[in-house]
């Protein structure tokens, strides 16, 4: 594991463990999740 700092924009950083090497299907959930973050949690 490694942790890694997204850059959000606006000031805002999201910071968390992440795989190294991931799957595709791990990859794809992990996106989905941040972008539901984003759009208010829905």
């Amino acid at each position: 594991m490694k942790t890694i700092t997204i850059d959000m924009g606006k000031g805002v950083r999201l910071t968390a463990p992440i795989k190294e090497r991931m799957t595709l299907e791990e990859w794809n959930r992990m996106s989905e999740y941040i972008n539901s973050i984003v759009r208010g949690g829905n």
